[in-house]
């Protein structure tokens, strides 16, 4: 089947999201819509393989990345905002991928990063909520901590700029933060 969400659409989703190309839903078409993950408890899976525009996590479940049969080393690519919402649960990379190409803001659960590239290009704001890094690098636009907590780990960090008015940062002895 065709799922296209059309203008400005919001589908709510409480179960897992399998792979736009292998399942019964042959072709997802983002177009300018949001999909919310609302999943209450557990874990909600989403597989790697599809492009969204606006994604937000709702749900106190965690939200896990899974690799997807058809394209099982692609990137999750969200052209629009990434929210991970105050009472939401974690967001688990799992080992694959993200691209953001708009902001990114995370004000609950823990954002658990990857041994693989994680992109922010739209930049990051922490108002709640712990993103934990891994060995994988994190590129970020603008890096924004007014509440909340930024973990660094042995993977470079490189971000445009850096503003701290409350929460955390910590980049561990080893690790590199490269602000240009």
């Amino acid at each position: 089947g065709i799922l296209n969400l059309v203008a400005a659409t919001t589908l709510t989703d409480s179960g897992n999201w399998t792979s736009a190309n292998a399942g019964p839903l042959s072709v997802f078409s983002a177009n300018l819509g949001t999909v919310i993950f609302s999943q209450a408890s557990g874990t909600e899976t989403l597989y790697n393989d599809t492009t969204f525009n606006n994604i937000v996590h709702t749900g106190a479940a965690t939200l896990q990345l899974t690799s997807s049969p058809v394209d099982p080393n692609r990137a999750l690519v969200v052209n629009g905002t990434l929210t991970n919402a105050a009472a939401a649960g974690n967001f688990n990379v799992n080992n694959l991928a993200v691209v953001v190409i708009g902001p990114t803001t995370l004000a609950g659960g823990d954002y658990l990063a990857s041994t693989v590239v994680q992109n922010f290009y739209g930049g990051l704001t922490l108002t709640g909520g712990t993103l934990t890094a891994s060995t994988g690098a994190i590129n970020i636009g603008a890096l924004s901590i007014a509440a909340g907590t930024f973990i660094g780990a042995s993977g470079p960090i490189v971000a445009t700029s850096v503003s701290l008015s409350g929460g955390s940062l910590t980049i561990p002895s080893g690790s590199i933060l490269n602000i240009n």
